[in-house]
C-alpha cells in the first residue's frame, strides 16, 4: 500500500514545480479545489494615422504621465466612449 502524501507549502515556484515534475499529482486530487477562472474579453487592434503635430502631443502627455501612448490613447477612447 502506497504512503498517503500532502501537497506541502512551497518557499516558490520553482520549489513547487520541482514537487510537481516529481510526483503523481492523481493522488493529491482530492487534497484541491476547483478554481474560478475568468479570462478578459478580446481585445481588437486598430490603426489609427495621427498628424505629426498630434503624435508628438501625444507623446508628451504619455511621458508626463509616466505611460505608454498606446495606454494613454486605450483611455481617451475608453473615457469618450463610456461618456455616450
Amino acid at each position: 500500500m502506497k504512503k498517503s502524501i500532502s501537497i506541502p507549502n512551497f518557499k516558490n515556484d520553482t520549489k513547487a514545480a520541482d514537487f510537481f515534475d516529481t510526483h503523481d499529482t492523481s493522488e493529491l486530487l482530492s487534497q484541491t479545489t476547483a478554481a474560478n477562472l475568468s479570462f478578459q474579453k478580446p481585445t481588437h487592434k486598430v490603426v489609427v494615422e495621427l498628424q505629426e503635430n498630434q503624435w508628438q502631443k501625444l507623446l508628451k502627455i504619455a511621458n508626463s504621465r509616466k505611460l505608454s501612448y498606446t495606454k494613454i490613447l486605450e483611455r481617451f477612447i475608453s473615457k469618450e466612449l463610456t461618456s455616450r
